[in-house]
């Protein structure tokens, strides 16, 4: 854990117009890939991506690592 002290987790951001814009080009990826996934013969119950990006708000002194998992099921 002495590894880590510069480590902090946060879950689950509140989402805001710039975060959905920001998470977009992934959300249309996984789409994409489910609706191309459903013609194969053994179509998957889910597409997932996982994507990162960092983000500051107006009101933090310093920007995030924000990980972002797109799933379409």
């Amino acid at each position: 854990i002495d590894s880590m002290s510069n480590v902090d987790f946060i879950f689950g951001f509140a989402c805001n117009p710039k975060l959905l814009a920001m998470a977009e080009p992934t959300r249309l990826r996984a789409i994409d890939r489910w609706v191309a996934a459903q013609s194969q013969d053994v179509a998957p119950n889910a597409v997932r991506l996982f994507d990162e990006f960092t983000y500051k708000a107006r009101s933090w002194p310093r920007a995030w690592r924000v990980l972002l998992k797109a799933e379409v099921m």
